[in-house]
């Protein structure tokens, strides 16, 4: 049985339904920043919870529902909107292995 003692990330939702952020998909870089899918676009955290920014979704009215690293360098995040597939260069390196949310 898994027990849950305590959320690390709050997701911020949208005004209109306050209630439910619609989080999906998530992966995660090697610094251990948190990118999630939600209803206002790719959340990013740093890995100790806190929300550093949020990517906008490339179509507003679609929903948003995988992100990925990938690449040569896995320096390109991928993101599903939709009935398609975006990507941006990043500026940080996605995580291959489980990298620590905690030290």
């Amino acid at each position: 049985m898994v027990v849950w003692k305590k959320a690390l990330m709050t997701m911020k939702a949208p005004e209109k339904t306050p209630a439910s952020a619609s989080g999906d998909g998530m992966t995660t870089d090697m610094e251990g920043r948190a990118y999630v899918t939600t209803a206002l676009g790719v959340q990013v955290f740093e890995k100790e919870g806190k929300l550093l920014g949020i990517l906008e979704k490339p179509m507003p009215n679609a929903a948003l529902v995988s992100v990925g690293f990938a690449g040569k360098e896995m320096d390109t995040l991928y993101i599903a909107c939709g009935d398609k597939i975006y990507k941006r260069k990043a500026n940080v390196k996605g995580a291959t292995t489980a990298v620590a949310a905690e030290k």
